[in-house]
């Protein structure tokens, strides 16, 4: 009687202790959103203006011209390193390069070049703990910039040939240059306040070295794939939260949610949703550094709309 006393005990215990887990793992993984957020401010008070989602230089202010592989150069994650401590890394990259946007993919052919070697180092800062697909090995990014939002339909780039679509969008903080626009806006850019505004969101969508069922995978330090139109570092707010068209989990061989096998097709979710692995939702940080939790059951109009810098809505 007395063990069997001890294992209800134990039952309903467990429930409330792995919930205190989640808990102080959320209050971490928060934690380290604000520190993102406030080396993003950093940059922006040295350089009067945000960092670019990545750099693809089709700008003639750049004064580089060439094809789409000699265009793929630094992302958001790699520009904030000195803001962040990591000036030690950060110096090791040569920015008169290419970056890649696939580990092991062959598109650094210039063997003077280190950048991918450096682009796999981990960084911890950009880990949340609560992803169980990260080892403590992975070059891997929980924490997506914000380059825009609303309906697909809004996208400045749908890539071709994947359903649903990889999606580019330029309405948001974080955006790509292209031959008319420049990618670096000031905090004046965000015309419907630092409040309303999304700059920063947690995602679940990975592609992890060690569940691919190729050679390649991402790093928190990856570029825009530049020939796919493929953002990697960046998501727009256009699927309801944790609720992509398609879901895949980063911790099984590229499945859906229902074990059905769809391979690179889900990858455009990482670039159409943010979500988490905290239960009930994610973390989605405001242009303004504050951090909070939306539930999945947020109000999509008003999601999409906070992805938008100048939407002119609340």
């Amino acid at each position: 009687m007395v063990i069997a006393i001890i294992g209800v005990l134990i039952a309903l215990l467990l429930p409330a202790v792995q919930a205190a887990r989640e808990a102080a793992r959320r209050m971490q993984c928060s934690n380290k959103m604000k520190q993102i957020g406030i080396a993003v401010h950093n940059y922006h008070d040295t350089h009067n203006s945000f960092p670019a989602a990545a750099v693809l230089l089709k700008m003639t202010e750049f004064g580089v011209t060439g094809n789409n592989s000699t265009r793929q150069r630094t992302s958001w994650s790699v520009s904030i390193l000195p803001f962040a401590e990591q000036s030690a890394l950060y110096a090791q990259f040569d920015f008169g390069k290419v970056f890649s946007s696939l580990m092991n993919n062959s598109e650094i052919s210039d063997t003077s070049n280190k950048n991918e070697t450096y682009q796999k180092e981990v960084l911890p800062m950009y880990v949340c703990p609560t992803d169980p697909a990260h080892r403590g090995i992975d070059p891997s990014l929980n924490y997506f910039a914000v380059m825009g939002g609303g309906p697909e339909s809004a996208a400045s780039t749908i890539s071709a040939g994947t359903t649903p679509g990889r999606l580019t969008f330029d309405n948001g903080i974080f955006t790509f240059d292209n031959s008319t626009k420049s990618p670096f806006f000031s905090m004046n850019a965000i015309e419907d306040g630092t409040t309303n505004t999304f700059m920063i969101g947690e995602s679940r969508w990975w592609l992890y070295e060690y569940t691919t069922l190729y050679n390649t995978w991402f790093s928190w330090a990856s570029s825009y794939r530049a020939g796919t139109h493929h953002p990697i570092i960046a998501a727009a707010t256009v699927d309801p939260i944790n609720k992509p068209i398609i879901d895949y989990w980063s911790y099984n061989i590229w499945r859906t949610a229902t074990g059905g096998d769809a391979h690179g097709v889900n990858l455009a979710a990482h670039t159409r949703c943010f979500g988490s692995y905290h239960p009930g939702g994610c973390q989605m940080e405001l242009a303004d550094t504050s951090v909070r939790f939306f539930s999945d059951s947020t109000d999509l109009n008003v999601y999409r709309s906070m992805g938008n810098r100048y939407d002119g809505k609340p």
